[in-house]
């Protein structure tokens, strides 16, 4: 069994951007990389908000009245079952492969027993930690919203309905923001569970801020070098 690395770290947190880096670095002979959220929604286009937008077109009440009823249940409930699917086939793949592995996960799975703890304790992975203060996620979200509008997806009547009930809500036909002060608030309930088990399978070694990460080239560096010696690359 090859060395396994995870990085936690909440919405915003830089993870595919890691990803991405060491996908370009390396080929799959060297080093696998997956990104969870990508894995679990390749039918719907390898984006995880498409998904939301297609549980949404898929409610009777979208199709009757724009939106009455709608929220994200069936499409959480969607995601934690892949999820946890796709737990149960890393622990498989890991177990049996001598070459290592990048994964980076959403930012729930983590919580989804007991499939995180079948994956952990059995594959043992070196958990890094990308840590965002509730303000810093708030503000992310908001630029993701931002240069979503380029996209064609921002003329649907369901355009940022993967954040309702985080910083966005339902009104007058469309999804608007909600002021700030609910949003943090809703934030900081859905960072709670999650970033509580970051902190206990990571450590303070392998614990970076994420601002400080995209904003300070040689902490990028100190921690991609990091990544590359524990998962035993060359350097």
């Amino acid at each position: 069994m090859g060395r396994v690395i995870i990085l936690f770290g909440f919405c915003t947190a830089g993870k595919s951007t890691i990803i991405r880096y060491f996908k370009n670095k390396y080929d799959d002979n060297c080093l696998r990389t997956i990104d969870t959220d990508a894995e679990i929604s390749k039918e719907y286009g390898n984006h995880i908000y498409n998904i939301y937008t297609s549980f949404y077109k898929d409610m009777p009440s979208y199709k009757k009245d724009g939106r009455s009823e709608y929220n994200n249940k069936d499409a959480n409930e969607y995601i934690e079952k892949k999820e946890r699917e796709i737990l149960v086939k890393l622990t498989d793949e890991c177990f049996e492969s001598d070459i290592p592995y990048l994964i980076a996960p959403g930012p729930f799975l983590v919580t989804r027993k007991p499939q995180w703890e079948y994956f952990y304790y059995n594959i043992k992975p070196i958990c890094y930690y990308l840590e965002l203060t509730p303000e810093k996620v708030y503000k992310g979200l908001k630029i993701r919203i931002e240069k979503l509008k380029c996209n064609k997806i921002s003329k649907s009547i369901s355009f940022c309905c993967w954040d309702d009930e985080s910083i966005t809500k339902y009104e007058s036909g469309k999804y608007i923001m909600l002021p700030e002060e609910i949003a943090l608030q809703n934030i900081k309930k859905h960072m709670k569970k999650p970033t509580g088990k970051y902190k206990e399978f990571s450590d303070s070694k392998r614990t970076f801020s994420a601002i400080e990460i995209k904003n300070d080239y040689d902490l990028e560096n100190k921690l991609y070098k990091s990544i590359e010696k524990d998962l035993l690359l060359k350097l």
